[in-house]
């Protein structure tokens, strides 16, 4: 026994001497079979006291996970005739043992005649026969812990002159980071771009433990700022060069779940803004071949009541890769995408927004660069007296398209323009302005209608019996009809959801109805009557 005994003391000490010192804290054990960091205080105490002092060192109290780990306690606690705490206690009600996460201890892991009936918590016995043993929660023994090993990433270098975008991790997310961190992260984007930083989720201890961000390929360059910043704490950062780093920083105790940071790299270019009734953009560099990497905004805005017609002549770009997008809302909304324009097919390409706003984006990689688009923006506008109009996309001049007696309203649906009238007639219009069909209506009166929107093969109108109604735009029929709201209709908007109304009334309610249906599905109270210059 003497021999074996020697040879396990032995053992112990090889396997610390080969261990690098530099895997963990200073005073704490490597084991290499679990690649886990323990310590054994110095300190006795109560088992109650265990949990937060491992918490204090950025650890946690230790149960018996897996075999091997049952292996190296056997050399761990070698000649160590105080018996350390384990995070393992009986249920009284139900005399069962579990761990601290609520799974339930190996019995072969017990010494031998254990557990016995003396004590609720556990210990581990270090003295032959080894194992778990059932001890007073009130004895005083000294408390075991472990943590996860301080290793820095391996990989510290990321993005390339290829490369856009990317995510990357603190060491050990998202269950914990490690102590007596200093780990450096370099960042890489293509030429002519600069790289925004979003920390999110960011889980550390606050203050002590940060990352430090550098405008540049080291920590030589600009200092940018520290996300745990006492007065300002900082999760997003943007640099000035396609060149970043930063250092992750963490202290001796305490530790978290850490951090996740998204990455990407753009190109700056200020928004162009097309406002009045006409206007032309381009792709930039157009005729010539836009740049890699590109992101370019594009608002346009037509005067209340009008709707624009976009019209494009000339384009090509890369397909798949280099996209336009078309919205028909005042921002980039994912909701509101009408177009998703690439390739060298798109030209000739028409469409007529329901409103007086639109937003483009155009997006570009940096594998193959074309000449881009040439876009005309003109608006259309209807109920000036007996005309229905368009202003010319190049010299901005009104011409008449055809003469309609007292029309109010008019709008779009897909290709075909409804326009309703003082008569309470629906007229419905092909993209050249040839009317298709009339639907009269002499039981329902369209006096107070302010505003209709389509909806898909339909027309949604609201009338002054205080309803609103689908119309079925083929044959005229009405499809729905909703129950009265209980005030005059003041203002009719479709939401980003496209079965979705929002309704303005005169008791100053704004109502949020589900056409499908017709159900209420929210209700705002404005104070005041809704106007409908104000409604938006």
């Amino acid at each position: 026994m003497f021999a074996a005994l020697l040879t396990t003391l032995f053992l112990a000490l090889t396997l610390k001497d080969v261990t690098s010192a530099n895997l963990c804290p200073t005073g704490w054990t490597f084991a290499n079979e679990t690649s886990y960091c323990y310590l054994i205080s110095d300190r006795y105490m109560t088992y109650p006291e265990t949990a937060s002092y491992c918490q204090s060192l950025g650890a946690s109290q230790m149960f018996i996970s897996v075999s091997k780990e049952l292996t190296f306690l056997n050399y761990f606690t070698v000649g160590l005739f105080a018996q350390p705490w384990l995070a393992i206690t009986r249920n009284v009600t139900s005399n069962k043992w579990y761990n601290s996460d609520g799974t339930t201890p190996f019995s072969t892991w017990w010494s031998t005649g254990e557990p016995g009936l003396n004590g609720d918590c556990a210990t581990f016995k270090s003295v032959d026969p080894q194992g778990m043993k059932a001890t007073p929660c009130y004895s005083i023994q000294p408390a075991m812990c472990k943590q996860m090993p301080a290793l820095c990433p391996t990989t510290t270098s990321y993005g390339g002159l290829y490369t856009r975008s990317g995510t990357i991790k603190s060491p050990g997310y998202p269950d914990q980071y490690y102590n007596n961190l200093d780990c450096w992260y370099s960042i890489t984007a293509p030429n002519n771009t600069y790289i925004t930083l979003e920390f999110n989720p960011y889980l550390v201890e606050k203050t002590f433990d940060y990352c430090m961000i550098y405008d540049g390929a080291n920590g030589t360059g600009t200092y940018l700022g520290k996300t745990d910043e006492y007065t300002n704490p900082r999760y997003e950062f943007e640099s000035s060069s396609n060149h970043v780093s930063f250092k992750f920083h963490t202290d001796r105790t305490i530790t978290s779940n850490g951090w996740l940071l998204t990455w990407n790299a753009k190109v700056y270019s200020a928004p162009v803004i097309q406002n009045g009734t006409s206007g032309n953009f381009t792709s930039p560099n157009y005729p010539n071949n836009y740049d890699p990497y590109t992101e370019q905004l594009y608002y346009i805005n037509a005067p209340d009541g009008f709707h624009v017609n976009v019209t494009i002549d000339d384009f090509l770009t890369e397909a798949k890769y280099d996209v336009l997008e078309v919205y028909n809302t005042s921002s980039v909304i994912a909701n509101n995408l009408v177009a998703n324009l690439s390739g060298n097919s798109t030209a000739p390409w028409s469409w007529v927004s329901p409103s007086n706003v639109v937003t483009m984006r155009f997006k570009t990689d940096g594998s193959v660069q074309k000449r881009g688009f040439d876009v005309l923006c003109g608006s259309i506008i209807a109920g000036h007296g007996d005309k229905i109009s368009k202003i010319d996309q190049k010299t901005g001049q009104i011409e008449t398209i055809r003469s309609e007696k007292n029309v109010k309203l008019l709008t779009t649906l897909g290709s075909r323009w409804i326009s309703i009238d003082l008569s309470n007639a629906i007229s419905v219009f092909d993209a050249d302005m040839k009317r298709s069909a009339i639907f009269e209506y002499k039981t329902v009166n369209f006096t107070s209608l302010l505003q209709a929107e389509s909806y898909r093969n339909k027309v949604c109108v609201a009338t002054d019996d205080e309803t609103i109604r689908i119309i079925n735009t083929i044959n005229g029929d009405f499809i729905s009809v909703s129950e009265p709201f209980g005030s005059e209709i003041r203002k009719v908007q479709q939401s980003s959801t496209t079965d979705v109304l929002a309704i303005g009334l005169s008791s100053g309610d704004i109502i949020f109805h589900r056409l499908n249906g017709h159900t209420e599905i929210g209700r705002v109270k404005m104070g005041a009557p809704v106007a409908a210059q104000e409604f938006k």
